[in-house]
């Protein structure tokens, strides 16, 4: 009797349908975070000058307002309204390509990897490593697989990010509406190097950097935040590949290990 095979592949047709929507988002730019949503007129004053707004869950269960710009500026109206439509055709792709076996994180960490990317992290050069990375590799690859669940992102930095600006992680975190907060380390005096949602099974972020020993804290000043180190990962590092990442309704591109 023959074993049962680890993988199996996606038919090309499938394989093809991915490409597409992950060369679309990667052209796309910054992606809509939350919802794709509505866009409504109104004026802060009866009888004032009227201003278009995008209005959409940012997270679930919590309503926020985008300004797009006033009335007369159509430009940015038609701006907006094209942003919108490939967001709702992105949603519909990720959609089908889950019903036909693809792997999609959930939406929670899908507002955090749109903030990464929407921020620069990925193109500065932050990597994706552990079990999303296998699970976006698998997407990658168009193979078919039973790959475990998980509420851990694994965040990695091989060298000084290549940022223009320096990228607060936590503030970063708390900008998507979640309410991450620093994880204490071991010992206690330690710095942070993780956060977390609230709750034992909630999601978690862990930043990870090359260092001679094994679980020291290593300072990432662009990020004013400390990694956890791990031996030889700057080896491991080195080659990692841009590819992307299917979470909630969005395909995220980033680099990956």
């Amino acid at each position: 009797m023959s074993a049962r095979p680890l993988y199996r592949w996606h038919e090309p047709a499938f394989r093809t349908q991915y490409a597409e929507l992950k060369e679309r988002t990667a052209a796309a730019g910054q992606l809509l975070p939350g919802t794709t949503g509505t866009l409504t007129k109104r004026s802060p004053n009866p009888g004032g000058q009227e201003y278009w707004y995008r209005v959409y869950y940012n997270v679930p269960g919590r309503q926020s307002e985008q300004f797009v710009g006033s009335v007369h500026e159509e430009g940015a109206y038609a701006a907006m309204r094209e942003r919108m439509a490939l967001a709702d055709w992105m949603q519909a792709q990720v959609i089908a390509l889950r019903k036909l076996g693809y792997q999609v994180a959930d939406k929670k960490m899908a507002r955090v990897l749109v903030e990464l990317h929407n921020r620069g992290a990925f193109a500065a050069g932050l990597v994706m490593v552990g079990t999303l990375a296998y699970i976006a590799w698998l997407n990658e690859l168009g193979a078919k697989a039973i790959s475990s669940s998980t509420q851990d992102i694994d965040l990695a930095r091989r060298q000084p990010l290549k940022l223009a600006v320096p990228l607060p992680f936590l503030k970063t975190f708390a900008d998507t509406g979640l309410p991450f907060y620093a994880v204490p380390n071991m010992p206690s005096v330690g710095a942070s190097t993780s956060v977390k949602l609230p709750g034992a099974d909630q999601l978690r972020v862990d930043l990870l950097a090359p260092g001679a020993t094994l679980g020291a804290t290593v300072p990432v000043p662009e990020m004013k935040w400390h990694a956890q180190a791990v031996p030889y990962y700057d080896f491991m590092l080195a080659d990692a590949e841009p590819a992307a990442m299917l979470a909630g309704g969005q395909c995220v591109p980033r680099k990956g290990c």
